[in-house]
């Protein structure tokens, strides 16, 4: 009888720690001034430092108060560059994966013709163990 007892009460504690929020939820959003963000996908390519080739995907994205980009580039190191794996960061400027400090300008932007200094970016690089690398690339711009 005792584990009957202990099961019903646990049972009905559930459903009112469920049912709870749902009756607190009135239906309206958190905010009336809520504006989705602007997702925009793209795709570009370019030489960079020491020759080294860089096929991207990203996306940029808009909302307020806090631009980001994200995008992975597939990169083949140039004659002139020595590429390594890890994480690499920088706040505007910092160490990249080719050994040299640098800032990082929106590839987004570029396009355009604008060059776009990111506040602060990340790149995780990876070795395909073909010689190639994969980046998985982030920054973020100020508005």
């Amino acid at each position: 009888m005792r584990r009957i007892v202990c099961g019903v009460v646990v049972a009905l504690g559930l459903s009112v720690a469920i049912a709870a929020p749902a009756a607190a939820y009135s239906g309206t959003p958190v905010s009336s001034n809520w504006v989705p963000p602007v997702v925009t996908p793209y795709t570009t390519s370019y030489v960079d430092f020491g020759g080294t080739t860089l096929a991207c995907v990203g996306a940029f994205v808009v909302k307020s108060g806090d631009d980001t980009e994200t995008q992975v580039c597939h990169v083949t190191p140039g004659p002139e560059a020595t590429i390594s794996p890890g994480r690499f960061s920088g706040s505007p400027t910092g160490l990249w994966p080719y050994g040299v400090t640098a800032g990082y300008n929106s590839d987004y932007y570029l396009k355009s013709g604008v060059a776009l200094p990111a506040a602060s970016w990340s790149i995780r690089s990876f070795s395909n163990g073909d010689g190639t690398f994969t980046w998985v690339m982030r920054s973020t711009y100020s508005q």
